[in-house]
């Protein structure tokens, strides 16, 4: 095989996928940063590449989105910090970032989902994506406060059994 084939033929990079992302973080390159479809034509797609300032402007929302999820695992944290012992903080810690993480997950896809369906619904889907997103995170803070709680029990148990051993 010629490894010098660009230097014998013009070749055209193009993208198979039509279905191109268009944010920061979903990047695989720093020389792609996910361009927009412009056209595609038998089963090629022709794209523009991005500018970092563009890349960086439509990427905000899932970057700001990270910021406000590290912020309160931060602040749970600060909470399950307080009291226990060790195993029970670390486990109360692990409880606090998984929650939050999934509650930062399922707000994004509804959201997304929301604005999609705005155009269609007369702005009815993100009243309703409001909704869905506020039970769902009251479900997930309270699932998360009882396994909180039910860790500590259970670690105590744990604890007075081997107390009792040794």
């Amino acid at each position: 095989m010629d490894r010098n084939i660009r230097k014998n033929f013009n070749v055209t990079n193009v993208a198979t996928n039509p279905e191109v992302k268009d944010g920061l973080i979903g990047t695989h390159s720093l020389q792609q940063f996910t361009p927009e479809v412009n056209a595609s034509t038998h089963g090629a797609v022709e794209v523009e590449r991005k500018t970092l300032v563009s890349s960086v402007k439509s990427g905000l929302g899932p970057a700001l989105n990270i910021i406000g999820t590290g912020y309160a695992i931060e602040q749970d944290m600060k909470d399950d910090l307080k009291t226990g012992t060790a195993i029970q903080k670390t486990g109360k810690s692990a409880i606090s970032a998984a929650s939050e993480v999934e509650q930062s997950l399922f707000d994004g896809e509804v959201a997304e989902g929301s604005l999609a369906l705005a155009g269609e619904t007369f702005g009815g889907s993100l009243i309703v994506g409001a909704g869905i997103i506020i039970a769902h995170n009251i479900a997930v803070s309270h699932l998360a406060q009882s396994a909180k709680h039910e860790f500590t029990s259970i670690t105590n148990k744990v604890g007075r059994w081997f107390k009792k051993i040794f």
